[in-house]
């Protein structure tokens, strides 16, 4: 008989809630070259924004995201950031480099992006989890009251 091995279960972690800076253009930031998931965009947290020297009003929380890695299952619990106006985007469409040396708290690049233009950028599964969850949120589909 055959038994299997017993499963082992990631233990459960709460991720620095991203900050999607939003609308009209969300913020994109690099990750670093080596590494998890490395090279690929995801939303900033206030840290990295602070450290690209932005300052933004937090609003309303997203619905939490839930993802499962091959070592951990993690809950994101993105908030909207609100940039003051009037703000400088600069090229919606184009990486931008930081003039300070990349670290994992200081990304080499960030971009600002129209939300229908997201699916466009090498976005991981659970940053693609959480533009689905901004994108609902601009179409009017609020986060439902936690109780």
């Amino acid at each position: 008989q055959v038994v299997a091995p017993p499963q082992v279960v990631a233990p459960p972690q709460v991720v620095a809630p991203p900050q999607v800076v939003a609308p009209p253009l969300t913020l994109l930031v690099k990750r670093p070259p080596t590494g998890l998931l490395a090279g690929m965009w995801e939303f900033p947290t206030m840290d990295t924004l602070a450290d690209l020297g932005l300052a933004g009003t937090p609003g309303p929380p997203l619905d939490p995201v839930k993802h499962t890695f091959t070592h951990l299952r993690a809950t994101y619990r993105p908030v909207i950031v609100h940039m003051p106006r009037p703000f400088n985007h600069g090229n919606a469409r184009r990486a931008q480099n930081s003039r300070r040396p990349q670290t994992p708290q200081r990304p080499q690049a960030h971009a600002w992006i129209h939300p229908d233009h997201l699916d466009e950028w090498a976005l991981p599964v659970a940053q693609q989890k959480i533009a689905a969850r901004l994108r609902d949120w601009l179409r009017g589909n609020r986060p439902r009251a936690s109780g």
